[in-house]
């Protein structure tokens, strides 16, 4: 095609030969009987064409010195690729924490002999490296036009696959980068090297009568092709730098109608829990005053996933975090209190700290205190039972059921019990109507331990808001001085809210109009400004902890927002960003009387 310049469209019909180019409305088009047969038999697609991965380039030398022990040293590319990794890591929550000091200073010692993390000094490389964050800020229009067209053009070729002759968008495309391995909380790798993934590693999966993508980096070739129509996954890999039994993937986009499809069908799992949640709850109710320890295992266990959403919980190798679910609860984790109150305290996924104390059932306490009778603080509470006993215990009350289906129900349970006691909202603006569906959400995150570490960049927002805070409140008081003014006149003045900043939102200008009703009119809005960036504040800081996202993007059903949104007249981009307006955009036709 040379160097001719063409529209996305247009691209995307020459490089597939006139295909057809955006998938269809399925939820509008699918038939609802081909569709239940082919994932009755495993078939998820018929023709499946891809372009491959994009590899991230090859690190390259900058040749900045490592000050060891007083004295500029010069490092071997190896030892210089680590020590700029540490680099990056300055300033960040990990830069102190103990395993991840540990990890690295271990690992460097495998390039560089006798290696002491504290008698190494990494300014020269953060300065360096700081100094290229600038430049890439301040790069010219003309770069930064360039630069889009470029990523738009990998885009376009490894950004799409063909299946049954229409395209759907690929998500992770571009392969990890090396760096640091970070984890969450204690994570016993967290500074070890995610060492980069090659060619020979991956396996491809596409149809037999497909192509196979070239590979795109020179000397290497695909280690496996496959050809697998009961799976979505395009490419798949071990990454065993970290833990030996890592499997990744990549698969398509959350915007893809097999992401969508899943979502709908998940949501639809949970509905039908609904419907017999009732059934279940009395089946292993029964459980709880069984004869059988076994028995009454799983019944405790299933009510503490039924009423506190936790996961099932898989055995952990020694290399991995010393995270659990219900299942891998130790004696422990738990401490009984009064009036059947129990203290929960563990590392759940991702080794977010699940720190809940709770009223429970009594027979629920009988039964821990039952579980934890003459055991030592590292046993399992529930020692009697496997992850499988339980899972084939919730197989048969309902068809599908896992622990993922209680958590999606109560979260979906949840959120609309929630929106319904805001009953009609009569007289209340967007904003509040949008604080109470936020409000809503977060009882959902709360129920489901969904947190989040407080970023650096959290102080940073912080500190930004209140020094334009201090300056509206500078401003407000600079106003009521200018009406009492015979004479005023109209002028401006600029202030810079970050030094050295050239962004437009760093630049606070204060108006002051040469007549006293407009001088009225401007202080009653300022006030106004003030109070709504207050609130903001308030609720960030309050909400520093707590990952709101997550239910929202995997554990709501998101017809239940879009019907609160139509009920009570709130756009729906107040709610949903536009990622996951794509991602459920099969739930936008949802009827205002649609209920959970």
């Amino acid at each position: 095609m040379g160097d001719k310049k063409i529209k996305i469209d247009e691209y995307k019909e020459i490089r597939l030969g006139g295909f057809q180019a955006r998938s269809h409305n399925w939820w509008e088009e699918a038939n609802p009987e081909e569709s239940e047969e082919e994932e009755q038999q495993g078939q998820e697609w018929r023709y499946l064409e891809h372009h491959g991965v994009l590899f991230p380039p090859f690190y390259k030398r900058h040749n900045v010195g490592l000050i060891y022990n007083g004295k500029l040293i010069t490092l071997t590319e190896e030892q210089e690729e680590l020590c700029t990794y540490w680099a990056q890591s300055i300033g960040s929550p990990y830069e102190n924490k103990e395993i991840y000091r540990k990890n690295f200073e271990s690992l460097m010692q495998t390039k560089f002999e006798g290696f002491q993390l504290d008698k190494a000094d990494f300014t020269k490389i953060k300065e360096y490296l700081e100094q290229q964050r600038l430049l890439r800020l301040n790069k010219s229009d003309e770069q930064k036009k360039q630069e889009k067209l470029e990523r738009d053009q990998r885009e376009l070729f490894y950004g799409y696959a063909l299946v049954d002759g229409c395209l759907e968008r690929v998500g992770n495309y571009t392969l990890e980068q090396p760096t640091l391995f970070k984890g969450r909380g204690e994570h016993p790798k967290a500074g070890l090297l995610k060492a980069r993934i090659f060619p020979e590693e991956l396996t491809v999966n596409l149809s037999t009568q497909a192509p196979v993508p070239q590979c795109k980096l020179p000397g290497h070739s695909w280690g496996k092709i496959v050809h697998r129509n009961d799976v979505t996954w395009l490419f798949s890999y071990v990454d065993s730098s970290i833990r030996k039994d890592n499997h990744k993937y990549v698969q398509f986009a959350a915007t893809s109608r097999f992401k969508q499809m899943n979502d709908k069908r998940k949501y639809e799992k949970a509905r039908r829990l609904k419907n017999q949640i009732d059934q279940i709850r009395e089946n292993y109710t029964k459980k709880l005053q069984s004869d059988s320890i076994k028995e009454r295992q799983l019944g405790t266990a299933t009510y503490l996933i039924d009423k506190l959403a936790l996961r099932v919980g898989n055995e952990k190798d020694e290399d991995e975090a010393d995270t659990v679910g219900c299942c891998s609860l130790r004696v422990e984790h738990i401490k009984l209190k009064e009036d059947d109150v129990v203290a929960f305290d563990f590392l759940g996924k991702d080794s977010m700290r699940y720190n809940n104390e709770v009223k429970l059932a009594h027979q629920i306490w009988k039964n821990l205190k039952l579980f934890i009778k003459g055991k030592q603080p590292e046993d399992n509470l529930f020692s009697d039972i496997s992850v499988d006993d339980l899972n084939d215990f919730l197989k048969k009350q309902m068809e599908g059921l896992t622990a993922k289906v209680f958590r999606t129900y109560n979260a979906s349970f949840t959120l609309q019990q929630q929106l319904d006691l805001g009953g009609k909202l009569d007289g209340h603006s967007v904003q509040q109507k949008v604080d109470f569906y936020d409000n809503a959400n977060k009882q959902v995150a709360i129920l489901c331990n969904h947190q989040k570490t407080i970023s650096k960049q959290f102080e940073l927002t912080k500190k930004k808001i209140n020094t334009k805070l201090e300056c509206m409140k500078t401003y407000i008081q600079e106003l009521e001085q200018h009406y009492k003014k015979k004479n005023p006149n109209e002028y401006e003045e600029e202030v810079q809210l970050e030094e050295g900043s050239q962004k437009k939102n760093s630049i606070f200008i204060k108006k002051f109009p040469g007549q006293h009703d407009k001088i009225k009119q401007t202080i009653q809005k300022t006030q106004e400004k003030y109070q709504k960036e207050l609130k903001g504040l308030e609720k960030k800081e309050e909400n520093k902890e707590i990952a709101l996202g997550t239910s929202k993007t995997n554990y709501n059903d998101p017809r239940i927002s879009v019907a609160f949104c139509k009920v009570h007249d709130v756009p729906i981009e107040r709610v949903f960003s536009k990622t996951l307006r794509n991602k459920f955009i099969w739930a936008m036709a949802t009827d205002s009387n649609w209920k959970f």
